[in-house]
């Protein structure tokens, strides 16, 4: 949890106008916007394969719950202020992390069947 809010400070603080301090802002500008929508996708998928790896399945919904934030984010909030053929990058994008993803939680349940 805490390496995930120092992520989004980081992502805050690097958005800041200078001299203004920390400032969140999760409207501010489409950039901002895009780098913390690949930010949580990049963590929630690195819960998600230490999840697999130590074999702890909190840390694998949690990885899967952070996915579909994220989700929900792109779709209802991000995409929803782009227009025409902007909105492709990011769906590609995150069609892309859904490709790995589900790959990655197949290939762990047909080990968890051979074992």
């Amino acid at each position: 949890m805490l390496l995930f809010l120092l992520v989004n400070i980081e992502i805050a603080y690097f958005f800041s106008p200078p001299g203004q301090g920390l400032t969140l802002d999760f409207s501010a500008s489409f950039a901002q916007d895009m780098t913390y929508y690949l930010a949580w996708a990049l963590f929630a998928f690195a819960l998600l394969i230490l999840g697999i790896r130590i074999r702890n399945t909190p840390a694998r919904y949690a990885g899967m719950g952070l996915l579909v934030a994220t989700l929900l984010k792109l779709f209802l909030h991000d995409l929803w202020r782009l227009g025409g053929l902007y909105r492709i990058g990011p769906l590609v994008g995150m069609a892309l992390v859904l490709i790995i993803v589900s790959f990655t939680y197949q290939r762990f349940l047909n080990q968890e069947d051979r074992c």
